[in-house]
């Protein structure tokens, strides 16, 4: 499934109503089976982007599409949280390959997947200011 992020920003108003730019004007692709590492300093929207892709926030703007056939039965996204939501016992990297098994992929292929990632970066950056972010990192090692 194919992603494509269209001019996504994300706005937010602070304990005295102030305006925050989370991020502004980020536009990209991602193709099918394709490993992205999104980097920047802290606060500079990294989780507030993977929020919106995973739909657990709205977008103040642009928009969001997946492209290409969903299986039955079978989410868009998945999310593993850094904290909280993670096994303490295992790596990072274990508890993505968890996860990728728990959609059906054999166990070769997930940890093939997990350490793909690991060693694949794509730099994302976004025009603008940085904000106060969403949430902690969404995946570390």
């Amino acid at each position: 499934m194919k992603v494509i992020i269209d001019r996504v920003g994300k706005r937010y108003l602070d304990r005295r109503r102030r305006d925050v730019v989370a991020m502004e004007d980020v536009s990209f692709a991602a193709a099918s089976e394709e490993f992205l590492a999104i980097l920047g300093p802290s606060g500079c929207g990294k989780s507030t982007l993977l929020g919106l892709v995973a739909g657990l926030l709205p977008a103040s703007a642009g928009e969001i599409f997946f492209e290409g056939e969903r299986e039955a039965g079978r989410p868009l996204t998945a999310t593993v949280f850094q904290e909280f939501a993670l096994f303490p016992w295992r790596t990072a990297q274990a508890n993505v390959e968890l996860g990728l098994e728990e959609l059906g992929l054999p166990a070769g292929t997930s940890s093939r997947w997990a350490s793909a990632a690991s060693r694949t970066s794509t730099r994302i950056s976004s025009r603008g200011g940085c904000g106060s972010g969403w949430a902690s990192r969404a995946l570390s090692r």
